[in-house]
């Protein structure tokens, strides 16, 4: 044993001659100018490119709402976590395997890294919203409520400035924009629904009456599609029976979207009430013809969206 630290000291010896401390000073003076973690930060994104999968089928998804198979989805996810035990300073890497995790129905998984996400980068629109989806999945209101409002206190800018400058963003962004991907016109759908969403939290914490408020006062600014407030206006109004307003809120629904299976579906519940017959039967015929596409009865509430 002692032979074998003396092997180790003379093999350093050029360590402590002068040539030695002159090449191990330079080295550290290096360390104050250059960003070293960084560099080797990058040199394992190079390392991962090399198992880096196709995103052409990511990006589908995206663009076009393609479904993906178990394997596919585990494949990104594989990925997204090797990143984030690579580069942990990365917000991206968690945000994005939330997402690959949420498409596997790994709900709780998916909700720790979007945490992460957050904690890293907060600011940035997509994180947070895609936190506040997780926690209504969740059915946790209260913290659903809290971070849609925060994404949307946050706005674009600081989401457009993280997606310009991460590789992880660019990524996918690539090959999203040759499919005819818009980042504008995808933002400001996620950005109303997100407004959608502040009150829909609101209705399923039974605070109703608030809920309408907000719903009425979002409408009047424009920020979403009316049917999705007047549906939200309508389930508050028949929660606190008043079955007359709920009524002509969802004649107004109709008008925007007359093919709305929730609110045929509350109609024919309402005339089954006041026993009129003739609109029962109305209203069940086209109950029958809207399922035959199966179309979502609460287009309101949706999956978690990348960017």
């Amino acid at each position: 044993m002692k032979a074998f630290f003396q092997k180790i000291v003379r093999s350093s010896g050029w360590l402590f001659s002068r040539a030695g401390f002159f090449y191990l000073a330079v080295f550290l003076a290096m360390g104050m100018f250059i960003d070293i973690e960084k560099i080797w930060g990058n040199a394992r994104i190079r390392s991962m490119n090399r198992i880096m999968p196709l995103f052409e089928d990511l990006a589908s998804n995206l663009v076009a709402g393609k479904s993906l198979t178990f394997d596919q989805w585990q494949e990104y996810a594989l990925y997204y976590q090797k990143i984030s035990e690579l580069i942990p300073a990365d917000p991206g890497a968690y945000f994005f395997l939330g997402y690959c995790l949420s498409h596997l129905n790994r709900e709780e998984e998916a909700l720790s890294n979007f945490e992460k996400a957050v904690q890293k980068a907060p600011g940035v629109f997509w994180f947070e919203y895609n936190l506040a989806m997780a926690y209504y999945k969740k059915a946790d209101y209260e913290k659903a409520g809290e971070f849609f409002r925060r994404s949307i206190d946050s706005g674009a800018a600081a989401a457009q400035f993280y997606m310009r400058n991460s590789t992880l963003y660019k990524q996918v962004l690539a090959s999203a924009l040759r499919q005819g991907f818009d980042p504008e016109t995808s933002f400001n759908a996620s950005f109303a629904h997100a407004h959608i969403m502040t009150a829909r939290c609101l209705y399923e914490l039974g605070k109703y009456d608030q809920a309408i408020q907000l719903a009425y006062y979002h409408l009047r600014r424009g920020l979403g599609a009316p049917q999705d407030y007047y549906y939200l206006i309508a389930l508050s109004l028949k929660a606190t029976g008043k079955l007359t307003d709920m009524m002509s809120v969802l004649q107004l629904l109709l008008k925007h979207d007359p093919d709305h299976l929730g609110a045929w579906q509350m109609m024919r519940e309402f005339f089954i009430r006041v026993q009129d017959l003739e609109n029962v039967k109305r209203a069940e015929l086209k109950l029958e013809y809207l399922r035959k596409d199966g179309p979502d009865v609460d287009k309101a509430v949706r999956q978690q969206k990348l960017m």
